[in-house]
């Protein structure tokens, strides 16, 4: 009962800040962030609340760094980037991880991991583009010198591979599906790496403190939509299918390979310090500066929201 008490003066409080801007909300293409995609299409966020498409991750940094974005879609890794520089950001709910969904594939006669050498590879230039490339060179037993690295932007990279002007390309659902159908082969996938591509909501503090009832029609949003997938809803597919362009067969297929967080497991994480993701995000704090990606390790306790995020939660859902 005292929860549901601290929501509810929350959401009052929130209520005087009913005239200030929408809370400005963006993300790419990803099939992990078109949850929220689908909230905005079937308004399950209320008033208040503004999804920006954003056309790649380092546009969605470069809008978050400069204030266009109040709450950003982004990976952990990208996440342990953001921290590094100093920008103001916690994490107040961790949405998913690819558990397959990201993938490197290539065109015949390549074979195995050991093959690309020599070959060109694209790859956008982002943190997760970067962290699986690194991962295929060590299972490859390759480096950086032994392929020729094409830096694709995001909306390059389908035409790169069906043109041939890559031998491999490193992508994600639904585009994976999508080359896949077109006569690519996988030769490795995130499922070899799990959970080190999560997806993430990073705000800014000031914004939670703020906006608490905005941030509440937020999350309510994302569990909803969530809610309407995993139930196989008609209309909430369809309009996915539309969005990714991939049949009923091959979407259900691609959401397979998404782990979804359920309320319950955000809400553990806010309240407890030891919750094996913080190990996660610490094991790949540590890989980073293995790479030298970054250059400390940065507080994991601190980057999560804690309880001030926690008591934002929907208390009616009751987790997937």
């Amino acid at each position: 009962m005292s929860r549901l008490w601290l929501l509810t003066l929350l959401l009052l409080l929130g209520g005087c800040a009913e005239r200030s801007p929408p809370l400005q909300v963006g993300g790419n293409d990803w099939l992990g962030y078109q949850p929220f995609f689908l909230a905005a299409e079937f308004q399950l966020f209320g008033e208040g609340v503004q999804l920006q498409h954003q056309p790649s991750s380092l546009h969605t940094l470069r809008a978050f760094r400069e204030g266009a974005l109040d709450v950003a879609l982004m990976t952990l890794d990208e996440a342990l980037l953001l921290a590094e520089s100093g920008q103001p950001m916690c994490i107040p709910l961790v949405m998913s991880y690819s558990n397959g969904a990201d993938s490197l594939l290539a065109h015949e006669p390549l074979d195995s991991l050991a093959a690309l050498a020599g070959s060109r590879i694209g790859v956008e230039d982002t943190g997760v583009g970067a962290h699986m490339l690194a991962r295929v060179l060590e299972q490859g037993g390759l480096t950086l010198g032994d392929i020729q690295l094409v830096p694709l932007t995001l909306d390059e990279i389908e035409s790169a591979f069906l043109e041939r002007r890559v031998d491999a390309v490193i992508t994600f659902e639904p585009l994976r599906s999508r080359l896949l159908a077109q006569g690519g082969h996988e030769l490795y996938n995130s499922a070899a790496i799990p959970g080190e591509i999560s997806d993430l909501l990073v705000v800014n503090p000031e914004i939670l403190q703020r906006e608490p009832l905005r941030f509440a029609r937020l999350l309510d949003g994302w569990f909803a939509a969530l809610a309407l997938l995993e139930a196989g809803e008609p209309e909430a597919m369809a309009w996915l299918q539309r969005r990714t362009e991939l049949d009923e067969p091959s979407l259900q297929q691609s959401l397979r390979l998404i782990q979804f967080h359920s309320l319950g497991m955000n809400l553990a994480l806010q309240s407890n310090s030891q919750h094996p993701f913080r190990q996660t995000m610490r094991q790949l704090n540590e890989v980073m500066l293995e790479r030298q990606v970054i250059g400390s390790r940065q507080p994991v306790n601190r980057l999560i929201c804690g309880a001030s995020a926690a008591m934002l939660y929907p208390v009616s859902r009751g987790g997937l």
